[in-house]
């Protein structure tokens, strides 16, 4: 699996338990958490992000998240689930092993000279 997605999602699993010692979750942290988890799976899987969630069919299960419809427990199976997954298609991804950071750089520069600064 991918160090990235190793962090991130050792960062979801102290969220979670931080949020889970108060008497309720943040659900829309685990709303977000979710949306995080399966852009990561997507890019993975398909090299491309897709950011309308309508689109990616996945806005029913957000909203029963936001509507607290899941519990904390099923959220984060749905989690672990995603994590699962995003290990079996890392072996078969198509993206390079590491970012070409030369692009990142220059792609930030555009950005920032854009904005005219």
């Amino acid at each position: 699996m991918a160090c990235a997605t190793q962090i991130f999602f050792l960062i979801l699993i102290y969220d979670f338990s931080y949020i889970s010692e108060f008497e309720g979750y943040t659900y829309v942290s685990c709303d977000t958490c979710i949306i995080l988890l399966r852009s990561e799976l997507e890019i993975l899987s398909t090299g491309d992000l897709i950011v309308d969630r309508k689109v990616a069919g996945d806005t029913n299960d957000l909203k029963a998240i936001l509507q607290r419809e899941y519990t904390y427990e099923q959220v984060i199976k749905m989690a672990d689930d995603i994590v699962a997954e995003m290990e079996l298609v890392y072996e078969s991804s198509k993206l390079p092993n590491k970012p070409d950071l030369e692009q990142i750089n220059e792609l930030c520069i555009q950005l920032v000279e854009m904005q005219g600064f």
